[in-house]
C-alpha cells in the first residue's frame, strides 16, 4: 500500500471512529466512495497550501526589493 492510501486510509479510520461507526461494516462500495471524497479533499487541501504559499513567498520577495 502508498503512503497516500496508507493517509486516506487512517482519515477514513479517524472520521469513522468519531461518527462510531465500525470501519469493517461498511460494505466495500461505502468504504470506495469514502476513500475517495478523501482523496479529494486531501488534495484539495495540498493545493491551497501550496499556493497559499507561494503567494506567501511572492509577498516576501516583493517586500525584499523595496
Amino acid at each position: 500500500m502508498s503512503t497516500t492510501n496508507t493517509s486516506v486510509d487512517f482519515a477514513a479510520l479517524r472520521i469513522c471512529n468519531a461518527l462510531g461507526i465500525v470501519i469493517t461494516n461498511m460494505l466495500p462500495g461505502e468504504i470506495d466512495v469514502l476513500r475517495e471524497e478523501l482523496r479529494q479533499i486531501m488534495s484539495e487541501s495540498y493545493i491551497k497550501g501550496s499556493n497559499d504559499n507561494h503567494e506567501a513567498a511572492k509577498a516576501a520577495a516583493k517586500r525584499m526589493r523595496k
